[in-house]
């Protein structure tokens, strides 16, 4: 089962590609979290949608690997 919750705090990393070691890396992870914050604020009902359709593909991902394993 997805945890919505979880979804939403680990989204910036889900975003970003790489290690947020690296002081740009770690700009641009900073810059993701801020947009997100500010998009949640503004339009909470877009979050919600994008994030419920987030959720949605990762339990179906989680779904197909259980069922093959």
């Amino acid at each position: 089962m997805v945890n919505a919750d979880k979804v939403k705090r680990k989204l910036p990393s889900l975003l970003s590609d790489d290690s947020i070691t690296d002081k740009v890396i770690h700009a641009r992870h900073n810059r993701l979290q801020y947009r997100l914050r500010q998009l949640k604020k503004k339009n909470p009902a877009k979050f919600n949608t994008l994030l419920n359709k987030l959720v949605a593909d990762v339990s179906e991902v989680e779904k197909t690997l259980e069922d093959t394993a």
